[in-house]
């Protein structure tokens, strides 16, 4: 229920201040913990193929709140040890990195939304909320080929 009522209050551009969003724009939730937790992942040398197969069935497949640390922690078992996880995504420790690496999405490469496509110079780009549709991914992979 708390999970509807954030998507809810957030499309009304109401935004709650528990959404750990570092952007302007105001939807649904965010994966930056997802990222931290990547972070903390690739240092402590875990199987980061492993780390996303778990997220991305967290926030596609179970569709939970992706933006609370007990949940994310509770998904880890077995690859990180979820307290040390838990403890990392609180102390903020990789805030900085999520940072740097949505500023380089951004200005280098002008991700603004996933997915992004980029090939060869050219770029495909999500529509918010939306994403891309099958056609406009197979002309762009054909033109690509």
């Amino acid at each position: 229920m708390r999970f509807k009522l954030l998507i809810q209050r957030c499309t009304d551009g109401h935004c709650p201040k528990t959404v750990r969003n570092p952007r302007p724009e105001c939807y649904g939730l965010h994966s930056d913990l997802f990222i931290q937790g990547m972070f903390y992942a690739l240092d402590q040398g875990a199987d980061i193929w492993e780390y996303h197969r778990r997220m991305y069935s967290v926030a596609v497949k179970e569709r939970v709140n992706i933006e609370d640390q007990d949940v994310l922690a509770g998904r880890v078992y077995g690859l990180l040890d979820p307290d040390e996880f838990r403890k990392a995504l609180l102390s903020g420790r990789f805030e900085k990195a999520v940072s740097d690496a949505n500023n380089y999405a951004y200005d280098h490469s002008g991700v603004w939304v996933v997915p992004a496509y980029r090939i060869a110079g050219r770029k495909l780009d999500s529509i918010e909320n939306v994403g891309v549709s099958k056609r406009q991914l197979a002309e762009f992979l054909s033109v690509s080929g």
